[in-house]
């Protein structure tokens, strides 16, 4: 399901305001909550939120591209090494899946990636929350938890005056243009 916020994701709105997806698109929403389905197999209670963003959300996937995923977890004891091979038995679920296998007839060579992080490292709001508060589309969140993270990340963005600038290597982020010499800045 598509959050009204989120009515960017990948496509164009028709004039009921209906989202306009390329076969494609259709392919990775399906694929991305299957892929909730298993997390939430998974990780049961532990699982706060997950968030699809990257080029998957912008349109922008070519061959090689990754699917990216935000996992939030609720805090656990153990590094991020260990959060991430966590999640490494589960691709295996996720290459089985037949959504996966007809992704694949697009020849893309695409792969899901994940970022878990805790929610209270979430909370501490890291510099990828810049990028997943404009571009992120959320399909699981318990509680609203990441909506009211990202919802800050973009209230201090609007309030700093930030801008994203896009160049034809990527982009990068001013945050605040009229910054002074050791100004500290809080997101």
């Amino acid at each position: 399901m598509i959050n009204k916020e989120f009515t960017h994701f990948m496509g164009k709105q028709n004039g009921k305001g209906e989202l306009i997806l390329t076969e494609l698109q259709r392919y990775i929403l399906t694929l991305a909550n299957k892929i909730v389905e298993i997390l939430k197999d998974s990780y049961k209670e532990r699982l706060t939120s997950v968030c699809l963003f990257g080029s998957s959300v912008r349109g922008t996937l070519r061959d090689g591209s990754d699917i990216d995923f935000l996992v939030v977890i609720k805090e656990v004891k153990m590094s991020y090494h260990k959060r991430i091979k966590e999640i490494i038995p589960l691709l295996d679920a996720i290459r089985a899946l037949r959504e996966y296998e007809e992704l694949e007839n697009f020849k893309l060579h695409i792969e899901p990636c994940f970022l878990v992080f805790t929610a209270d490292e979430i909370k501490d709001h890291p510099p990828i929350l810049l990028d997943i508060s404009q571009e992120g589309l959320i399909l699981f969140d318990k509680e609203n938890f990441l909506r009211k993270q990202l919802t800050q990340v973009k209230e201090v963005l609007v309030r700093l005056g930030s801008r994203k600038k896009i160049t034809p290597h990527g982009h990068y982020w001013t945050l605040k243009p009229d910054i002074k010499p050791g100004e500290i800045i809080n997101i």
